[in-house]
């Protein structure tokens, strides 16, 4: 397992609660726990989580989860409750980065936070790299695009995000919109996907769990102009034209 400092952990942290894990308060607004949790089928992710939590603080064991239409079991969940002097210190931390007064979820305002181990916990937690076949009279492609969810916030910290972005690791984001508001930052060129990738690299190549390689796997075929770039290409489609990281075949394409 890659193992990660203290101060590793809480970038991790910052990145999964910017992503699918909430600081959960009573009604009193008192902080009660962190929740994390996960489908069965990404079991491994929430495993490398907790056991990257253990080293340095106390969360409760890992659970089932139940729908709770059908409670039918649904996946895994464990919580970092905030019932020592440990959790209080990091949950602290986080709590007043990343909520306000009202005790909604905020972008941080020291965008310093935003380090590159943050944004591939957020990538990880939040994101998502379709792959789309598109079929036309000469020639058949994959379309792609890159995205990272922020419907939690608001349209002028998602700007400030993607402004820092592009100054400090020259990550070219744009603003998507879901009705009114912007949902999601996205890309759609494949040379900025790889300066993303190789901004995280480390992390991909150490860390990524086989449940979630799809988010890494660029589906780049033999007869691509220009660049290829093999090392993101997660499951051998270089050759097949089947991306078994999506469970789909590409290769009319080839």
């Amino acid at each position: 397992m890659y193992t990660l400092t203290k101060k590793q952990v809480t970038e991790m942290l910052i990145g999964c609660c910017l992503g699918d894990s909430c600081i959960e308060k009573r009604k009193s607004g008192d902080i009660n726990n962190i929740s994390f949790s996960h489908e069965k089928k990404q079991k491994d992710y929430l495993l490398y989580k907790y056991n990257c939590i253990s080293k340095y603080y106390y969360p409760n064991p890992i659970s089932k989860k139940e729908n709770k239409k059908t409670k039918d079991f649904s996946g895994f969940r464990f919580r970092l409750y905030y019932n020592n002097s440990s959790n209080k210190t990091i949950i602290d931390f986080l709590n007043k980065n990343l909520k306000n007064e009202n005790n909604e979820r905020i972008i941080p305002n020291d965008l310093s936070l935003i380090t590159p181990l943050v944004l591939y916990f957020w990538y990880l937690d939040d994101g998502y790299l379709s792959a789309r076949l598109i079929k036309r009279k000469n020639s058949n492609y994959v379309r792609k695009q890159l995205g990272i969810a922020l419907k939690s916030y608001s349209d002028e910290s998602i700007l400030k995000l993607i402004d820092y972005l592009k100054n400090k690791y020259s990550l070219n984001f744009k603003p998507k919109k879901v009705g009114n508001k912007i949902g999601w930052i996205t890309m759609d060129n494949k040379k900025d996907m790889i300066i993303f990738f190789d901004l995280i690299k480390e992390y991909i190549d150490n860390i990524t769990p086989e449940s979630l390689n799809y988010k890494f796997c660029l589906f780049e075929l033999p007869q691509t102009r220009g660049e290829t770039f093999p090392e993101y290409n997660r499951c051998n489609c270089f050759k097949t034209g089947i991306c078994k990281c999506r469970n789909k075949d590409f290769s009319v394409c080839i």
